[in-house]
């Protein structure tokens, strides 16, 4: 099925193959990208045949190769324990089939309270918004009709846009017509670079990543209403905005040409009802990128969506300050300090502060005393170090603004563990770009760190000490780095995953947040190739499947804090 129309299939099935027990062929990936040749997803024949009429859409054959590489022989090796030849190829397929029922086969429900509380916090999370969760949960909610179908009006989008140009070029003087191919103009309109646009629209993470960014602060600080689509006078304040990145004196608009802009560019980016959706708005963006950029490389498409959202937006951020919870902001208002710890010693003292809070939840239990919110807790566990003089003052200060600096650096490779942190905490924003999480999700999150630990320290046995996450490379106390730091091979996440679903969480099969939670699940899954730390020509990595256990944690805490939201009854 990965090509059926260009006739791949026999060639793809015959190199390289093997049969499961139940019969079902296995497909080394290797072996598929050899015999695919020129047919693999990114090359300019795959993209061709991608847009003859009996071809599988791109997105499709994408999601039939995700699923071979899930099978693939190379995963027999992640386990070294495994004797039998495939074993966990075996183990995962079966995984994945009991996944499936447990999910009941149905489309993500948009509509169902916990869902769409899970889906607002996944706006708000960076690991998610990296991953593409929310996007990939609102495609969960299509049938495959939809989704070819959105693909294809995605694709028609960019494919018309392209015709409109190249037919305004058919009315230019021949002088002109010289000057624009000359130019280089006409040749970014090549079917090659056609079909890559195409691609980048539909396709490009970094792309697509940068174009919900821009939707998403445009429904938190624009959409006034709230609701997930824009008005004409909501237009009209984000048309505003965009004539900021008209620098140039000699470019700027006076007000009679910034008022026929509105009305031309509203009249081509709502259509007939008058609003704005978000298929719309994206569409705009990316066509506004590609009018800024003189190439089709996505690296500039990028960059200008990075530098023009900061013109267009910063001002609306900058102004959206966090909250701190009130036990914070007492602490600090006297204090002069303005250094802030780095981003590694953040980490190191929050998986500290987990570790003291475990324990000194469990005396408050046994003690049947109430447990302190995590707030008070980082108030108190700094104390308990420090006193309550100047040291203190300083140290707290100083991890307080180290918290704000890694939440409000959107590259930083520690902001969605701090964040998650801070909103256990009660750290807020009035625009709810950043939101404060209920207690039991804190009391979730840290009644399951010592259910990782095992897993943490499966993976490390199988690992070379070469492979290391970020937060085992900023933590440097042996004492703390387990409870946090490290990764988790995928199948065993799936395990606890589903027991933290289905036992703890109360979520039984066919829940509607089962298949998001699993979409989320998929989304963190990494790949790591591991050579065994050895430099040598030759030597043939062994590829692993893992999660980030900081990444598995927030989703813990996201997953926690919709049910609770959502008013479903959250076990501690």
């Amino acid at each position: 099925r990965i090509l059926a129309g260009a006739g791949a299939l026999a060639g793809l099935m015959g190199a390289g193959a093997s049969s499961a027990g139940g019969g079902e062929v296995l497909v080394s990936l290797d072996a598929a990208k050899v015999e695919a040749g020129d047919l693999w997803p990114g090359t300019a024949r795959f993209r061709e045949l991608s847009h003859a009429e009996d071809a599988l859409p791109v997105t499709a054959a994408r999601e039939e190769l995700e699923r071979l590489r899930a099978m693939r022989c190379a995963v027999a090796a992640e386990s070294k324990q495994d004797a039998t030849p495939g074993g966990d190829d075996h183990e995962q397929t079966r995984q994945e089939t009991d996944a499936e029922s447990y999910a009941g086969g149905q489309l993500v429900d948009l509509r169902a309270p916990v869902v769409a509380e899970f889906l607002r916090l996944a706006h708000g999370s960076p690991v998610f918004t990296d991953k593409h969760v929310a996007d990939k949960m609102v495609r969960g909610a299509m049938t495959d009709e939809e989704t070819n179908a959105l693909t294809k009006a995605r694709r028609g989008r960019v494919r018309r846009a392209a015709e409109d140009f190249l037919r305004s070029c058919e009315s230019l003087g021949e002088e002109e017509r010289a000057r624009a191919q000359n130019d280089g103009d006409l040749e970014l309109y090549s079917p090659e670079n056609q079909a890559r646009r195409e691609d980048l629209f539909e396709n490009h993470p970094g792309v697509n990543r940068l174009l919900d960014k821009w939707w998403q602060a445009t429904v938190t600080y624009i959409d006034k209403d709230k609701s997930e689509t824009l008005t004409k006078e909501e237009y009209r304040m984000f048309h505003a905005r965009l004539l900021r990145l008209l620098d140039d004196p000699d470019e700027a608009l006076d007000q009679e040409e910034a008022r026929e802009a509105f009305e031309k560019d509203f009249e081509d980016d709502a259509g007939g009802d008058s609003l704005v959706t978000r298929e719309e708005f994206r569409f705009s963006v990316f066509q506004l990128a590609d009018q800024w950029t003189l190439t089709v490389d996505a690296a500039e498409y990028e960059s200008f969506l990075t530098r023009g959202f900061d013109v267009v937006f910063s001002d609306l951020m900058k102004a959206d300050r966090l909250i701190l919870p009130r036990c914070w902001s007492t602490k600090l208002k006297k204090n002069r300090t303005l250094s802030s710890i780095p981003g590694d010693r953040v980490v190191e003292l929050i998986a500290e502060i987990y570790a003291a809070k475990i324990k000194a939840d469990a005396t408050d239990d046994a003690k049947n005393h109430p447990r302190d919110n995590l707030d008070q807790f980082t108030v108190e566990h700094f104390e308990h170090k420090l006193g309550k003089g100047k040291s203190f003052d300083k140290a707290f200060k100083s991890f307080v603004l180290g918290v704000l600096g890694v939440i409000e650096e959107p590259s930083h490779s520690h902001r969605s563990f701090v964040l998650l942190f801070a909103q256990l905490a009660g750290v807020s924003s009035p625009s709810g770009r950043v939101l404060a999480l209920p207690a039991v999700a804190c009391d979730f999150v840290l009644a399951h760190l010592e259910a990782l630990q095992p897993l943490l320290k499966e993976a490390r046995g199988i690992l070379s000490s070469s492979i290391q996450s970020e937060q085992e490379k900023a933590i440097v106390n042996s004492r703390t780095d387990a409870l946090v730091a490290g990764y988790i091979k995928f199948k065993s996440a799936q395990k606890l995953f589903r027991r933290c679903l289905q036992k703890e969480l109360g979520f039984k099969a066919g829940h509607p947040i089962i298949r998001p939670a699993y979409i989320a699940l998929e989304a963190i899954r990494v790949e790591l190739r591991d050579d065994g730390g050895s430099s040598s020509v030759g030597t043939t990595p062994v590829i692993f499947h893992m999660v980030n256990c900081s990444d598995y944690i927030v989703l813990l805490g996201m997953l926690a804090a919709a049910a609770a939201v959502a008013s479903v009854p959250v076990p501690e």
